[in-house]
């Protein structure tokens, strides 16, 4: 079965920047192991996996912590649920930040595409006028 999963990793493909106007890409993997039996019920299946979703350049390494946690209950409705707890959340966000795709590149042009505007001016008397720093 470990041979089937490949070792319970499964590989994502490149994930491009969720930023308009940033070209990187990053490759990450998700580390996962079921951690209980599955419970079937009346119209819904109820799994429970660790893992980790690291990232293949140079991913950070995360101390999970033990969460006990649950899902909401279903009462009369069948839906569905995807429950993370919050230190493997963190871990993602921070591998996600690690990444390439966590790094964005400021211009004019990144940022007219970025916010959707043209004609935006990358200087500080264009920026002095909204921070008075400048």
């Amino acid at each position: 079965m470990t041979e089937f999963t490949n070792d319970y990793r499964l590989i994502f493909p490149l994930w491009r920047s969720p930023f308009r106007g940033q070209t990187t890409e990053s490759k990450f993997m998700l580390d996962w192991r079921q951690t209980k039996d599955p419970w079937i019920g009346n119209g819904f299946l109820d799994t429970y996996f660790v893992g980790e979703l690291i990232w293949m350049g140079n991913g950070r390494d995360c101390q999970l912590e033990h969460e006990e946690m649950d899902f909401m209950q279903k009462n009369d409705a069948t839906i569905s649920q995807l429950a993370i707890t919050e230190s493997a959340f963190t871990c993602m966000l921070n591998n996600i930040a690690a990444s390439e795709i966590g790094h964005y590149n400021l211009n004019e042009e990144r940022l007219e595409q970025f916010f959707n505007v043209p004609g935006i001016k990358f200087d500080t008397t264009n920026f002095a006028k909204h921070i008075p720093l400048f």
